[in-house]
């Protein structure tokens, strides 16, 4: 009996939304895997280009300063020194079949650089995101050099755009002022210029009060009793709400859930002021 073929936690085309997934890990390292030397295995170094980018901390792997199969063994020697009790996520870019090419997946498991182009590497970390640049199967590293930019270029956006949304805690943090949290306990709230969807409270509870939010599935229902009748936040606002609850949570709030909606409020407004500076 042949081994099971492994399949993703979830996965997506980068030319869809991002899953509306959130984890509320406060150390998490991501480890982009790849060089620029090929142009499809330079998704990695792309994405930590990216996430530098926008100040997102703990990112190993860049254009400049790539990880590839020469360092990445001392690479991860300093990633476990440094960051010992940190959620190390690998990057990678993968081959597959023609009608997967632009696919995203998302791994409950270590990224294993090289598999797909013959090399034995160490596992990188507890979770991987890898993306499918190419076909497999044939003359894989003329497949690398072959692969369009462009096409490379766009998953790693949608990666990113994965990140900032799935990982709300890496994002930099700002302090807002009382008037201004005060804005989203209010119908009041209009949306963006940007566009995106206000959810009320009870949406907010239907869509959430079943979903794995890691650390705090089980108390959005108390969350959610802690907002007013009347709270409104859009939606595109939502994972930087689930790091402030994240973060009133840690301050030892545990049990009074009104202080913890009015940090989870604050943190909002400030950093979605910052994202729309």
């Amino acid at each position: 009996m042949g081994k099971k073929k492994e399949k993703p936690v979830f996965c997506w085309h980068y030319e869809d939304p991002v899953p509306d997934y959130v984890f509320l890990n406060n150390d998490v390292v991501f480890v982009c895997v790849g060089t620029d030397r090929f142009t499809g295995d330079c998704l990695g170094p792309l994405v930590g280009d990216m996430l530098q980018a926008k100040g997102i901390p703990n990112v190993y792997g860049t254009i400049d300063q790539p990880v590839h199969a020469l360092n990445i063994a001392e690479v991860l020697d300093v990633v476990a020194r440094n960051h010992p009790e940190a959620c190390v996520i690998g990057i990678d870019a993968s081959l597959g079949r023609a009608k997967s090419i632009g696919q995203i997946a998302f791994w409950d498991k270590a990224l294993e650089p090289g598999s797909g182009v013959g090399k034995d590497l160490p596992p990188v970390g507890q979770y991987a995101i890898t993306g499918v640049v190419n076909v497999s199967g044939f003359k894989e590293h003329v497949v690398l050099s072959n692969t369009r930019l462009s096409l490379v270029w766009s998953l790693a956006e949608s990666i990113v755009s994965f990140i900032e949304q799935a990982f709300p805690y890496v994002v930099p943090d700002m302090v807002a002022t009382t008037s201004e949290a005060q804005m989203f306990f209010s119908k009041r709230v209009r949306k963006p210029k940007r566009g995106g969807y206000c959810m009320t409270k009870q949406e907010f509870l239907e869509k959430y009060g079943e979903q794995e939010l890691l650390e705090i599935k089980f108390c959005v229902y108390d969350l959610v009793d802690a907002l007013p009748d009347d709270f409104e936040i859009v939606e595109d606002d939502i994972p930087m709400f689930l790091r402030g609850v994240s973060k009133g949570m840690e301050s030892g709030m545990m049990e009074d859930w009104t202080l913890i909606a009015e940090i989870a409020v604050e943190t909002a407004v400030a950093m979605s002021n910052m994202k729309r500076a």
